[in-house]
């Protein structure tokens, strides 16, 4: 997988018209490493993105948007399960891993890319055979003793 490297800075009409949301942010102390899908490819492939000085989330979305190759650039990122990743701690939170749809397209609308949905498919076989913790199984049930031979043998038929 390919990562590429990107650096700081806007578009030209960002430049222009700074927007609130464009206000330097705080560096976070782990590394900058995103992982992009095209949710608008069912065949798509992850893109790995390192970014070398931390950026605002719009930034960022514009960015992962560029490498992702989808078009018009989104308001919101999604997680891989589909959740709204509204700022940068959501992000880093789910991984630094999202999908990237298209401006208008809601999560559920196309197919996910067919890695991801394999990837995740495993991922859920992988859970619900894994055994439960120990807090959460039923208390186990005591085995009843056998009868005493003698017991049995007064309540048996005799032919």
């Amino acid at each position: 997988m390919p990562i590429m490297t990107m650096g700081g800075g806007l578009s030209g009409a960002r430049k222009k018209h700074k927007l609130k949301c464009d206000k330097p942010v705080a560096p976070y102390e782990r590394p900058s490493r995103y992982v992009a899908w095209n949710g608008m490819d069912a065949h798509a492939r992850p893109r790995e993105v390192l970014l070398r000085k931390p950026l605002p989330y719009a930034a960022v979305l514009e960015h992962l948007a560029q490498v992702a190759k989808v078009h018009p650039t989104p308001l919101l990122l999604f997680s891989v399960h589909g959740a709204k990743l509204r700022s940068l701690a959501e992000l880093h939170d789910a991984g630094g891993e999202c999908v990237v749809l298209a401006k208008g397209v809601r999560p559920g609308q196309r197919p996910l890319p067919r890695l991801l949905r394999d990837r995740l498919d495993l991922e859920e076989r992988a859970a619900a055979l894994s055994p439960a913790e120990p807090a959460l199984l039923p208390a186990p049930q005591r085995a009843r003793p056998a009868p005493a031979p003698a017991a049995a043998e007064k309540y048996r038929v005799r032919s």
